[in-house]
């Protein structure tokens, strides 16, 4: 009776295993997925923020030089 409660202990543990496991693991891929995204927004956004700011010195230098 023991030992048939350690396998179906045995089984629970690795069908729990299993399962988490797919959990981890469709939870990093979407992690993977949303933390690419928000890192080509904040790239995006910093590419911008730079251009502007780059155009901005750029206006500035030439009304100073004017």
């Amino acid at each position: 009776l023991a030992e048939r409660h350690r396998m179906s202990a045995d089984i629970a543990r690795e069908h729990i295993a299993v399962v988490c496991n797919t959990i981890i693991i469709t939870h990093q891929n979407t992690y993977i997925f949303r933390c690419s995204v928000s890192i080509v927004v904040i790239l995006n956004f910093t590419l911008q923020m730079c251009i502007f700011s780059g155009q901005t010195q750029a206006d500035r230098s030439i009304r100073s030089g004017m």
